[in-house]
């Protein structure tokens, strides 16, 4: 039976490899839903930067000079997406902050806890093919940096579940037909992970 913390684990560690995916099919895919999402949140984020270097185009240069002000350097959508993939708050690292954030949660007793070396070790995994990934989109290799995300997949691929395709056809009393259980499934799971 799973306790608790192993619950807590697979939780980390399934959002962890969920926000890499996101962030790299953003760019790999860029008609899904995860780059319309993410393009927003880029849009809304350079916003005031865009703002700001407009105005300053309309200044004088003396007050330009008085104010010292410089125009703002925005990152494109590629390099956007680098830093949500390396960075993490302040920290400036994800693996060092989510180790952080997630320390307390093995200090409930005083012994040691062999669970706490396999979770830093999957989690520093998880987070160096992220770096990998965002070094080869921001390169601009694409199809380097989907190979690295279909291996971490594979690597981590209990987190992923293969779903058999419900549109097999499968001999049945009538002639060939396709499985509506496993398709009815496929759509109640895709309604409740949107809700959510």
């Amino acid at each position: 039976m799973e306790d608790q913390l192993d619950k807590q684990i697979d939780m980390i560690l399934k959002a962890e490899l969920i926000y890499i995916e996101k962030n790299a099919l953003s760019i790999l895919q860029p008609q899904s839903d995860e780059a319309k999402e993410l393009h927003v949140l880029y849009c809304s984020s350079i916003e005031n930067d865009q703002y700001h270097n407009h105005n300053i185009g309309s200044l004088s240069l003396g007050e330009i000079e008085k104010y010292s002000l410089k125009e703002v350097d925005i990152p494109t959508f590629n390099q956007f997406v680098y830093k949500r993939l390396t960075e993490h708050g302040y920290n400036k690292s994800r693996f060092n902050q989510i180790i952080l954030n997630t320390r307390d949660r093995f200090q409930e007793t005083d012994q040691y806890d062999p669970r706490y070396d396999k979770f830093a070790n999957d989690l520093r995994s998880v987070c160096e093919s992220g770096y990998a990934i965002a070094e080869k989109l921001v390169s601009n290799e694409l199809s380097l940096a989907s190979n690295e995300l279909a291996e971490l997949k594979q690597r981590f691929s209990r987190y992923w579940p293969e779903i058999s395709n419900p549109f097999e056809a499968k001999p049945g009393f009538f002639g060939f037909s396709i499985d509506l259980f496993k398709l009815l499934k496929i759509f109640r799971d895709y309604v409740s992970s949107k809700k959510t």
